[in-house]
């Protein structure tokens, strides 16, 4: 039995028959047979009391049971205890590493707007989009200027798009073709014809006045829009500094940030 019992890692120890300690036992074999291909053993205990073969079998398959369970609980327990532990250790060093890429941060004044982009990236791509647009808008209102100062005073209504000019042009040439029929009735010192003459003389005065308000006008849109896209390009060119000096920065800060999220992974898992 001593042979048996070291085989399936039981102890040994007197047995016992019966509820007192010391009770001789009967006489008995104990065999021990594996089933092949399975994991089942076969026990056999022969003696010649029965009840003490059948007991005997019973409490020896009992205790191996209970011996692999106690193993297995031992196992789990000291299981449980090191994840415990190294838990312990992984949400410290998380802490660590997050307390570290914030100071980090701070220190260098970098701001993530996403995990990819900073704020002075995001910045920096506005003020690209805001020149591109500045840029076409100087582009448009340069040459409404340049067309408006070169056209023809018939064409300024279609140039300028101004109401005045349009008003002014529709009154002269009423006045003109007034003038036309005047001359084919009175001669030309007749008083209707020289009054008609002033008037389209008022007309042409007026409309020379809106011409210049309308390119005076035109002319200041041009200038904002150059004046705007003239400060775009210097603002631009100091965030475009900035961002190239975060650039080294930001280098650091990654490999601070794939370490809090390694550590975050690794706690997470192991959690």
């Amino acid at each position: 039995m001593s042979a048996w019992r070291k085989a399936l890692h039981l102890p040994d120890r007197q047995e016992t028959f019966g509820a007192v300690s010391g009770v001789a036992l009967p006489e008995y074999s104990m065999q021990v047979k594996i089933i092949p291909g399975t994991r089942i053993v076969d026990l056999i205990c022969d003696s010649t009391n029965p009840v003490f073969a059948a007991e005997f079998a019973n409490t020896f398959a009992d205790e191996y049971v209970q011996r692999g369970l106690e193993t297995r609980s031992s196992g789990s327990d000291r299981t449980k205890e090191w994840l415990s532990r190294e838990l312990g250790n992984l949400k410290v060093q998380l802490e660590k590493s997050e307390v570290q890429l914030q100071a980090y941060s701070r220190a260098t004044s970098l701001v993530y707007t996403s995990d990819k982009e900073t704020a002075a990236g995001a910045k920096l791509k506005q003020l690209s989009d805001q020149l591109a647009e500045a840029h076409g808008a100087r582009i448009a209102k340069e040459s409404q200027y340049k067309t408006a100062s070169s056209a023809p005073v018939e064409a300024l209504a279609e140039v300028v798009q101004n109401s005045g000019i349009a008003t002014y042009q529709g009154k002269l040439s009423e006045m003109r073709n007034e003038l036309l029929k005047l001359n084919a009735m009175y001669m030309p010192a007749h008083p209707k014809i020289v009054q008609a003459q002033e008037q389209i003389k008022e007309l042409e005065l007026g409309l020379e006045k809106e011409r210049k308000t309308a390119l005076a006008r035109i002319r200041s849109e041009f200038e904002t829009a150059q004046l705007r896209e003239s400060m775009l390009v210097t603002v631009l060119a100091g965030q475009d500094q900035r961002v190239s000096e975060e650039a080294g920065k930001a280098v650091q800060y990654n490999f601070i940030k794939r370490e809090v999220d390694t550590n975050r992974q690794l706690y997470d898992l192991m959690l």
